[in-house]
């Protein structure tokens, strides 16, 4: 299976290059699983910048910290069955977050679900792509 790292693809702009085209640009969204250990503890701390239509899924995971990340996410917890049950929005540097009823999370550029009425229905596919094992992660950072 081919892997990827975030912001290793052209296909995807960089935050806020290209954020607000319309109601139906979120179905662009593309998820990265973070599916190692050392892929799972570094997270998002590798790289740089979170590319618009790019976010990571971490699983299992209740808690997610922004400490040494250099900007906001958008955090959305999901349930077992990868149903919503919390999102917080804008989570800055240097805080964290927490759902004791989450399953997995889904870390997003800051401001993605405000800016996007159908962010829900782009994260559903995302997902389901997700489940075909189309997309993965390595902790390979893009200095």
């Amino acid at each position: 299976m081919k892997t990827a790292t975030i912001g290793a693809d052209p296909k995807f702009p960089i935050h806020g290059h290209a954020a607000h085209q319309g109601p139906r640009a979120a179905g662009r969204l593309r998820l990265h699983r973070a599916d190692t250990y050392w892929a799972r503890l570094l997270g998002l701390h590798a790289y740089r910048r979170l590319p618009w239509h790019a976010g990571l899924y971490l699983a299992p995971c209740k808690a997610v910290h922004t400490m040494g990340l250099r900007y906001a996410i958008d955090v959305v917890f999901l349930d077992r069955h990868r149903r919503v049950i919390r999102r917080r929005d804008s989570l800055p540097p240097w805080r964290w977050a927490a759902c004791l009823r989450a399953a997995s999370v889904v870390e997003l550029p800051a401001g993605y679900c405000a800016a996007y009425a159908d962010w829900k229905q782009a994260l559903e596919l995302a997902l389901h792509r997700l489940s075909l094992g189309q997309q993965s992660l390595n902790a390979q950072p893009d200095n």
